[in-house]
């Protein structure tokens, strides 16, 4: 796809709201499966791996997951919202019933597949359960972007405990869709930098863990430094790519890993077209001396 936020916006018209059909009330509930799709168009948005990390993927699209974390549960609310604000339809008359059944059977385990019980326990791990019975529309916005700060966090929290993201935590300093995506138009360069960023590729750093071997011996097989092959080394440090460095003005006299990280999360359009080009045909040199 030539333009990512031109396919999530199709996918967001098109097939989200598919998805989410009735999630008002089902999208509460733990139904993982229901990512899959949004997991796998992402990560054909970008060129990656299948077996790369989800967070990763939704972190550099700036993403939020479809049924969960976010939008079914703003859906869910609005939807409690809509009912509570509302005491002469049906549904508040079957809400009532259910939360003054949950009252007798004080919240055991037979009633947890009551939508009622779910919405208690959403405010909960919201962290306002004050507001159950009190909640209206002045709420929303509030209770809306607690849904996504709390989701925020943990993406915060998976990042920085998945060890094969150890340079994209450097990197990537805020939930954001990234500006590389936008600024690099040829297709084959932008899924080639989403690949280095998001580790989806074949240096031996990556490949080594398929196979357990230890990071200290996912060493370098084109020059003789004897170190890992890691993103650091390819992009500031292996001998075989100087010339390239030179072309597209990647310094690398005295490589280090503010160094690396400055360029990785630059903005600048001149230097982001320059490291894909690097990215790019340092790949090809290495592919052609394997």
């Amino acid at each position: 796809m030539a333009f990512p936020f031109l396919g999530l916006n199709i996918f967001d018209s098109l097939v989200a709201p598919i998805i989410m059909y009735g999630s008002e009330v089902w999208g509460i509930y733990d139904m993982p499966e229901i990512d899959k799709l949004h997991y796998k168009f992402c990560k054909y948005i970008l060129g990656v791996k299948s077996s790369t990390s989800n967070y990763a993927v939704l972190g550099e699209l700036g993403r939020f997951p479809l049924p969960l974390a976010t939008l079914c549960k703003q859906r869910a609310l609005c939807y409690y919202l809509k009912v509570v604000n509302d005491p002469n339809s049906l549904m508040y008359t079957v809400l009532n019933e259910q939360y003054n059944l949950l009252l007798c059977l004080q919240l055991n385990s037979s009633s947890k597949s009551m939508w009622s019980n779910a919405v208690i326990d959403m405010f909960n791990n919201l962290g306002f359960s004050c507001l159950f019975n009190n909640v209206n529309n002045n709420h929303k916005d509030m209770l809306t972007q607690r849904i996504k700060d709390q989701f925020i966090q943990q993406w915060y929290d998976v990042i920085a405990n998945q060890p094969k993201m150890d340079y994209y935590r450097l990197l990537k300093k805020s939930f954001q869709y990234e500006k590389y995506l936008d600024c690099i138009t040829n297709e084959n360069k932008r899924k080639h930098m989403s690949r280095f960023r998001l580790s989806s590729h074949s240096l031996e750093i990556e490949t080594g863990r398929y196979s357990g071997v230890v990071r200290t011996e996912r060493k370098c097989k084109l020059c003789n430094m004897n170190v890992c092959e890691s993103e650091y080394h390819f992009l500031l440090c292996c001998l075989a790519y100087n010339c390239l460095r030179c072309t597209y003005k990647i310094r690398s006299s005295w490589p280090t890993l503010s160094m690396f990280v400055n360029i990785m999360s630059s903005h600048s359009i001149h230097t982001i077209h320059n490291l894909s080009k690097y990215i790019v045909e340092a790949m090809q040199i290495r592919n052609n001396c394997s």
